[in-house]
């Protein structure tokens, strides 16, 4: 008798919860449903089918209501829902703090919260929880998060909120279960933990658009395949180990204070989107990026850094690369002819010393849609054959070189400018 009195007091938590939900936060699809969980004449949570509500043994355990146009206050009723495991609020527009009650649902594994209105701190109550999934990105949420780092947890995204502190070396070493984990867009501070070898299942690692300083740690080998660290404040030089991540395919260190060279070596990894731009790094641009083994787009940014030498030549064919970014750096020599098997939608190169002429199958009129090769010191004439290709082109700037067209073509003003141009 006990057991079932316990039962029916905890199908009342339930309905009581679900009827706040009801009243206070209004999802869309139970505006319609025809009975309500208000009524009070339910023996169990799911006698009635309520829309993202899911049971098992007669208590609610699911409850799913993504994108549902939810409004008001954070259900701290929820918190009673004691045999809880999966929580959905993504995408809706719930107001307040994430209470601390809700620390104690033992059973909670999953929990999605992203793009709400939720504001405050991360509820102390949640070191005794042990989730595998929390999203609470776009939010405002703030303070420490450190809490969340458990060794049960997989999947981790706290994008685009004000959270602080710093990695906590020894919590990430515990994460080895850990698969994706996307702190970006927030204010966290000090050094990366070189303990990230230890999560040895990681594939997506985000930590770009906060404060950390320090260098780039080394990373697990086998698994990584995305790494952002951009718009941080990350020194010294791109470690060549990089390319031992045998399956990366997305490295982005952008706007950061690198230095040093572009490893040769990360040829090596088949990296498919490389963004290094916004740094200090010299030297030239490695070749072995453009001899890569693959039938999938590249794109490659080195722009806005101090790159000296040519634009490589050694293209394996066919390779092709969406985007190439060069500009704003010391490159010399002439456009190689080479670049037209690429295949370009973007490709930028201006505010450089480049030479020359332009190769008569430099541009691919299927492809580009975006070219600035401004602010060099080309000369002689623009290909005829390019002239339709520059009038569809979304963006197209050939000025402030030596060109001797007198007129514009694709809203570009063909300048000559005579620092540029001795001969003039």
């Amino acid at each position: 008798a006990l057991i079932g009195l316990c039962a029916a007091d905890g199908v009342k938590d339930d309905l009581a919860a679900l009827c706040d939900i009801k009243n206070y936060n209004a999802p869309q699809s139970w505006a319609k449903v025809e009975h309500s969980p208000c009524e009070g004449n339910w023996s169990s949570t799911c006698q009635y089918a309520l829309p993202g509500v899911q049971c098992e043994d007669g208590f609610a355990t699911h409850l799913i209501l993504a994108n549902e146009s939810m409004t008001g206050i954070f259900p701290e009723s929820l918190s009673n829902m004691a045999h809880m495991k999966y929580v959905n609020f993504y995408n809706n527009q719930l107001k307040g703090t994430i209470p601390e009650s809700l620390g104690n649902l033992n059973n909670l594994y999953w929990l999605d919260f992203a793009y709400n209105q939720l504001f405050g701190t991360i509820p102390a109550s949640f070191e005794q929880l042990a989730p595998e999934y929390v999203h609470l990105q776009g939010n405002y949420l703030s303070g420490p998060f450190d809490m969340l780092l458990t060794r049960n947890l997989y999947d981790l995204n706290l994008e685009a909120n004000s959270f602080n502190g710093t990695l906590s070396a020894s919590k990430i070493s515990g994460m080895t279960n850990a698969e994706k984990i996307n702190l970006g867009f927030n204010e966290i501070t000090g050094e990366i933990p070189d303990t990230f070898v230890k999560c040895t299942m990681l594939y997506e690692l985000k930590l770009h658009s906060n404060k950390l300083t320090g260098t780039i740690p080394t990373f697990p080998k086998y698994e990584v395949r995305i790494l952002d660290l951009s718009n941080n404040h990350l020194s010294g030089t791109i470690p060549s180990q990089l390319s031992y991540l045998t399956m990366l395919e997305q490295l982005q260190l952008a706007n950061n204070k690198l230095t040093g060279t572009i490893p040769e070596a990360l040829g090596t990894a088949h990296v498919l989107f490389l963004n290094v731009s916004g740094n200090a790094l010299t030297g030239r641009i490695p070749v072995a990026l453009f001899n890569i083994k693959t039938t999938r787009p590249l794109t490659y940014d080195f722009s806005h850094n101090q790159l000296t030498g040519e634009i490589p030549s050694e293209i394996r064919d066919p390779l092709y690369v969406d985007t190439l970014k060069v500009e704003d750096n010391q490159l010399t020599g002439t456009l190689p002819e080479q670049l037209a098997w690429l295949e370009m939608t973007h490709f930028t190169c201006n505010d450089n010393h480049l030479t020359g002429t332009i190769p008569l199958d430099f541009v691919n009129d299927k492809y580009m849609q975006w070219i600035d090769v401004s602010n060099n010191e080309l000369t002689g004439t623009i290909p005829e054959g390019w002239k339709k290709t520059l009038k569809k082109a979304q963006k197209c700037d050939f000025s402030n070189n030596c060109f001797d067209d007198p007129e514009p073509m694709c809203n570009s003003n063909f300048t000559r400018t005579d620092n540029r141009c001795p001969s003039l």
